[in-house]
Parts: structure tokens; C-alpha cells; sequence
């Protein structure tokens, strides 16, 4: 018998210790020069992390969701799937240019704009049951404005699997109607003036939730990046419910 106790509670630690998912920082950088002045055409990357510790399926799964996201954001050449890792990513950023400025000088015989992306991810929110990583990036690679956003993914703290946004609540409607309640609150939007009339992107007129979800202190986040519901002008959309609407529809904290 004591030895059956015993190992039944070698089980438990061990599952207790394999559900805390550790983090660490990382940084990858790369450039084309070390000294570059803005009239040369140069390209800068820059790219700080929070990766997850620990050989095991949850980290692997989070940290290979994670890069797969970043690299949507940030990629700018054709093949994004040569990029493996996070050098390679940071690497083609500045080859691309390089060969951008090697064409535009050859057409124009003038010196192209110069490129910089900066990129930063963090451990948003974290619990026995999920954890919220959340990215910030810009780029600039010429035009009249640079573009960037703030990117979520939740994750199931046991499998490291994600959780898509459609999977949070258990009424997804009745969260729907809160956040356009909020949303107009918020925009001084009368409830039944047309969001479409008001300047908003949505199709159909119908309210939309945003592609982007995170947790904080206060409450749930419904982040909507610029393009995504309105002009670039607008800037970034955030509607925020606190914990004391949204619990009762949380199917995970």
C-alpha cells in the first residue's frame, strides 16, 4: 500500500510539474550594414520573444504555433515556408530588401527606401488551463505608412494545442451583442444607426467579432487591427468586457 501511495504521488507531481509551461526570452536581430545612414537604403530586424521552455509536446506545440504566426506577420518574400526558424526569418527580411534596392536601382538609378521591422512577444496571460501569447510588430518597406498590428493565440496549458476563438465562450452571440453594445458605446454610434454608414467595414452591415482575442487584468480584449473593420487613419480598435459580464460565458480562465 505505501508503495502504490508512493506512486501515485510521483504521478501527481510529475503532471503538476509537466502543466506549468516555463518561458524564456530570445532575441534575433539582423541588418545589412552595421553603420547605415538613412540615404543609403539600408534594412534593419529586430525580434524579441518569449519562447517556451522544456522538451515536451505543449512547448513544442506552442512555440511552433507561435514562429507560424510571426512569420505571417513579417515575412515580405515569396517563399515564406523557407523560413524554418527565426534567424532564417530575420535573415531573408534584409536579402529581400537587398535585392528590392538592387532593382529599384537598376530602374530608377536611385537609391530604394529603407526597411526596418521590429517585432515583440509576450506571455499575455497565463493559468492551469491556458496560456495567451501575444505578438506586437511593425513594418516599414516603403509606401506612404508602415503597417503592424497585435496578434493573439490561446492555447490549452496541458497540450499546447490552440484554442480558436470560436471555442471561448459558451454563448457566442450574446458575447457578440455585448461587444457591438460596447462598440457603439464607446464610437457614440446609436443602436440602430448602419455601422457601414458610420464609416465601418462590414459586410452586410453586420457586426463582426475581431480576428484577435486576449485576456488581462480587467476583463476580455476584442482587438481589432487597422484595416480590419475600419480605415488605417482609425488606428487600432479595442473593446474591452470585464470579468463580471464575462465570466458566466468563459469556458476557459
Amino acid at each position: 500500500m505505501k508503495k502504490l501511495c508512493f506512486l501515485c504521488f510521483s504521478a501527481w507531481v510529475l503532471t503538476s510539474c509537466q502543466s506549468e509551461i516555463a518561458f524564456e526570452p530570445q532575441h534575433y536581430q539582423a541588418q545589412d550594414k552595421a553603420k547605415c545612414l538613412p540615404e543609403e537604403g539600408c534594412a534593419k530586424f529586430s525580434l524579441d520573444i518569449m519562447a517556451a521552455t522544456g522538451k515536451n509536446v505543449a512547448s513544442d506545440s506552442i512555440n511552433n504555433s507561435v514562429f507560424k504566426m510571426i512569420r505571417r506577420a513579417m515575412y515580405v518574400g515569396e517563399k515564406p515556408q523557407e523560413a524554418q526558424n527565426y534567424l532564417q526569418l530575420a535573415n531573408s527580411f534584409v536579402q529581400t530588401h537587398e535585392q528590392i534596392k538592387k532593382e529599384f536601382q537598376e530602374r530608377f538609378k536611385e537609391t530604394s527606401p529603407s526597411w526596418e521591422a521590429t517585432g515583440k512577444s509576450h506571455v499575455q496571460w497565463q493559468s492551469d488551463k491556458i496560456v495567451n501569447v501575444v505578438f506586437e510588430y511593425y513594418a516599414f518597406t516603403g509606401g506612404a505608412h508602415g503597417y503592424g498590428g497585435k496578434l493573439s493565440q490561446i492555447f490549452d496549458a496541458q497540450t499546447g494545442k490552440t484554442i480558436p476563438n470560436r471555442q471561448l465562450f459558451t454563448d457566442s452571440l450574446s458575447v457578440l451583442n455585448m461587444v457591438e453594445e460596447q462598440f457603439r458605446k464607446q464610437n457614440k454610434i446609436a443602436p440602430k444607426t448602419s455601422l457601414t454608414e458610420a464609416g465601418y467595414f462590414l459586410p452586410e452591415d453586420q457586426f463582426v467579432f475581431p480576428k484577435n482575442i486576449y485576456y488581462n487584468a480587467k476583463g476580455i480584449v476584442f482587438h481589432y487591427n487597422p484595416y480590419e473593420i475600419a480605415a488605417y487613419v482609425v488606428g487600432d480598435i479595442e473593446v474591452v468586457l470585464p470579468y463580471a459580464k464575462m465570466d458566466q460565458y468563459l469556458r476557459f480562465k
